[in-house]
């Protein structure tokens, strides 16, 4: 598929994401029961207040969107695009733009309903077919949205469009002409969406031979045993390491000549100038501090819990298998009480989350939002992710997702901590499990939030850093690997696969192809989360009441100013990373 210059990176953003982002208004407060929900939260009194039609996901009846109709909606855009500086008032503008705006929203949610199916089947070849041409239809409206978007922002109607309608410093991210490319760009944004889909086209169907024998790697992952797991996995990064490895060297050769255009070193660099609060100096200090106070507990935890650094690498964590999911969940969620029983109570209504198990489905878990419906939803491989865990992390997203009607209206790397936060707090308040399993469940979760969380994620960033600093001629399947090992040593972390497969192991993170220099977000949110963690062991129903004041009070906000308005430390700052390190050092009794 060809691109214009104009969207380019938008259809790159579009296909590698499952978090949406939407015109929405401003909810009203969360009460104890769930409320009506009225399309986009919208409380003003000059257009329809519809309520949501409450529909089960399951039972939602997929309609490709009539090409007239895309049509319409494309063409509606541009017309106001058009005569944007004839409006008088926001009022005005609204009312034009209400009923194209419904019927966007229509258009984007049988989109990802499609997607979503196909994540569920991936043999599925309707759903593939049906994808495709949404896709197409999907990037057609977001081009003329963009455009419409980044006029209105330079308009005098963007205060009061933000304050009746999109919410606060929802322009700002259409300030800059950063999606107005040169012919050389574009081209480049599609060379470099072509080798995106390469790499989830060379990963729909994972094989990995082992023992002689040959399946799917999520088959291969639902055995009972730690050897096998760990055996199959090391085999999939063998036989796929030469291949996917040669995607990613293309791909950081595209997205260095795309930065250099613009006058950056390298794309690690231009990644980063969006965020004035993530800058190089800034993350260097990050990174140093975590190999200072975070990476040497990781020796401390092995001795004292041999073995824990494997459960709690390949998510295997200490719960009885009869546990149902939902009911751990929503048992936590009703004695938490507030913004996240309602959030709860809605989704209940609603089937919102898969968790099934089939070999063909995609190996990945994510929250997504389907706009129109205002429906937060969880997916979830349970071959490759540990249920629990992962739908309480997911269900974290939803409870913002819920709050905010599906808009990006917190910073993405805040949203992160609400997510991270969520699986210790419903761990901490679940009645699912005996006293002693609950415990255990928490000591893995601790170290998972060292490990995984920190550290590792750590380590990616660190790696892209080196390896997008490297010249073309330097970017050799050999000297990545050496990188990758070289960081996974400095960050303290043992091995559980051969040195040599430890070496290769990058390749098996799919961030680095579908979100470049993204990855040091979990870190650092995750610094964030662990001071809710500790709010709530010092006191109780005290990180829930932080957790659900911050969603309600920060929208809007850049990621330092989240935390320059809550009783949150900057996660950024070293003085955080130490105090953070001693409440780890606590938790897991390592002293």
């Amino acid at each position: 598929m060809k691109v214009t210059k104009k969207t380019a990176l938008l259809l790159v953003i579009a296909l590698l994401t499952c978090f949406l982002s939407s015109a929405c208004g401003i909810s009203g407060k969360a009460s104890t029961e769930p409320q009506p929900r009225c399309h986009y939260g919208s409380q003003v009194d000059f257009i329809p207040n519809e309520e949501v039609e409450r529909v089960k996901l399951s039972e939602l009846e997929y309609v490709r969107p009539d090409e007239q109709e895309v049509r319409f909606v494309t063409s509606g855009l541009y017309s106001l695009n058009v005569k944007v500086s004839t409006y008088q008032t926001a009022e005005d503008f609204i009312k034009d733009y209400y009923d194209i705006l419904t019927r966007q929203r229509k258009i984007e949610a049988m989109y990802w309903l499609a997607y979503l199916r196909h994540d569920i089947d991936q043999t599925d070849t309707f759903y593939q077919t049906e994808v495709e041409y949404c896709y197409s239809a999907y990037n057609e409206i977001q081009g003329n949205s963009y455009e419409l978007m980044h006029s209105l922002a330079n308009s005098p109607l963007r205060d009061d469009l933000e304050m009746l309608l999109f919410g606060r410093n929802f322009f700002k991210s259409y300030d800059s002409n950063y999606y107005d490319y040169t012919e050389e760009e574009a081209e480049l944004w599609n060379q470099e969406y072509s080798l995106c889909q390469a790499f989830l086209t060379a990963t729909y169907e994972q094989y990995a031979t082992y023992n002689g024998e040959t399946k799917l790697l999520n088959e291969w992952l639902t055995s009972d045993s730690q050897d096998v797991r760990i055996g199959a996995t090391a085999a999939y990064i063998e036989e796929y390491h030469d291949n996917l490895g040669q995607i990613y060297i293309d791909l950081v050769n595209k997205r260095n000549k795309i930065a250099q255009l613009n006058g950056y070193d390298n794309y690690a660099e231009y990644s980063y100038f969006i965020d004035e609060d993530y800058t190089f100096d800034k993350t260097k200090k990050f990174l140093s501090a975590v190999k200072t106070y975070a990476a040497p507990l990781v020796n401390k935890l092995d001795k004292k819990y041999p073995g824990l650094f494997v459960d709690a690498y390949l998510e295997k964590y200490p719960y009885p298998k009869d546990t149902e999911p939902y009911e751990a969940l929503s048992s936590a969620c009703k004695k938490m009480g507030g913004l996240i029983w309602e959030a709860c109570q809605f989704l209940t209504e609603s089937d919102w989350c898969d968790y099934s198990f089939s070999p063909t489905k995609r190996a990945i878990g994510y929250s997504s939002y389907l706009p129109y419906y205002e429906l937060p939803i969880v997916f979830i491989n349970p071959a490759k992710y540990d249920i629990i865990n992962t739908l309480f992390h997911e269900f974290g997203h939803n409870v913002d997702h819920y709050y905010h009607y599906g808009c990006d209206k917190v910073d993405s790397t805040v949203g992160e901590m609400y997510s991270q936060s969520m699986e210790y707090l419903a761990l901490k308040y679940t009645d699912a499990f005996p006293e002693d399993i609950q415990k255990e469940s928490i000591r893995v979760k601790m170290a998972r939030y060292l490990i995984k969380n920190v550290l590792e994620e750590c380590l990616i960033a660190d790696f892209e850093e080196q390896v997008y600093s490297l010249k073309e001629s330097e970017l050799t399947l050999e000297k990545l690997d050496e990188i990758w090992l070289q960081c996974w040593n400095d960050y303290g972390l043992l091995y559980i696969y051969p040195e040599e497969t430890v070496s290769k192991r990058w390749i098996y993170v799919h961030h680095l192809y579908s979100h470049p220099c993204y990855c040091l977000n979990y870190a650092t949110t995750v610094v964030g989360a662990l001071q809710i963690c500790e709010l709530e062991e010092e006191k109780k129903g005290e990180g829930v009441k932080v957790y659900e004041e911050t969603i309600k009070t920060t929208a809007g906000m850049s990621f330092a100013e989240v935390f320059e308005n809550s009783p949150l430390d900057n996660p950024l700052e070293e003085n955080t990373v130490k105090k953070i390190s001693e409440f780890l050092k606590k938790m897991l009794e390592l002293e």
